[in-house]
């Protein structure tokens, strides 16, 4: 896990480092407290040592923080962040969008795999510059187009992003600047559970887990049509309508995203 503090609340943070022992990999943890005007109040949170050897997991507008590693899982519920309780617990207590998420990190099965989400609305094949590659939603000018069909990783077999990558792009991805796209995906970490003007669409349902940080081709810059907003939408497949544009988002001086879609709308939940 890459160390950083990451907020689980207006004076909650949960902060990770790692250390480096010789060869060991040394994880500390920390769930911390900030009241205003007071000293922090750490509860450590013990983590097993290496790489891989553990996962947390919190969804958004809750006040519990899961960990799981080798020996089982734990909750820490820190609705009271000046006691926070630990407990020991049963897979089947862990919320179902923290136990599908968690053991893709470090491979411990706690649940059946979820059912595969419905396919995709058919199409016709597409007759302008992208035919070859994309299709159209029937009756409609609309491309449909896959998060993996524009993950660089598998386009260009790269693993970081080069700084002219623009000028690697193949033409039938360059060709769908500007044009209308209906893409699905989940919605990422938001801090807000409503009102929300602009969101990142991210492959997978990174939400439950902060261990892992999407590539930049990963996820998509959503901002949503004038005069509109959402509600956090969690761990559920949903599908986004508007124009697709090549622009970098940097947060931090590192780069964040490579796409954006704007005008966009979500289509009703089926």
């Amino acid at each position: 896990m890459n160390p950083g503090h990451y907020n689980l609340g207006d004076e909650i943070r949960f902060v990770v480092t790692h250390r480096l022992i010789g060869e060991r990999i040394v994880n500390d943890a920390d769930l911390i407290w900030y009241p205003a005007g007071k000293d922090s109040l750490p509860t450590k949170v013990p983590l097993p040592e290496g790489y891989d050897t553990w996962a947390a997991g919190w969804l958004p507008a809750t006040t519990v923080l899961w960990v799981q590693q080798q020996s089982g899982i734990r909750s820490y519920d820190f609705s009271d962040p000046a006691a926070v309780k630990v407990v020991a617990v049963e897979p089947d207590k862990v919320p179902p969008a923290i136990r599908e998420a968690l053991p893709a990190v470090i491979g411990i099965p706690l649940a059946p795999a979820a059912p595969k989400p419905a396919a995709a609305p058919p199409a016709t094949q597409a007759n302008d510059g992208v035919g070859q590659q994309f299709q159209k939603i029937p009756g409609t000018n609309v491309l449909s187009v896959a998060l993996d069909d524009i993950n660089l990783h598998k386009i260009l077999g790269v693993k970081s992003v080069p700084d002219d990558v623009e000028q690697h792009f193949p033409a039938w991805l360059r060709s769908l600047e500007g044009k209308e796209i209906r893409i699905r995906g989940f919605m990422h970490p938001t801090y807000e559970a409503s009102g929300l003007k602009a969101f990142f669409l991210d492959v997978s349902p990174r939400i439950t887990n902060l261990n892992s940080a999407p590539a930049a081709w990963e996820i998509i810059n959503i901002e949503l049509a004038p005069r509109t907003t959402t509600d956090y939408i969690e761990s559920r497949r949903f599908d986004v309508e508007g124009t697709f544009r090549f622009e970098r988002k940097t947060t931090d001086e590192e780069l964040r995203s490579l796409y954006r879609i704007e005008n966009a709308r979500i289509l009703p939940l089926q």
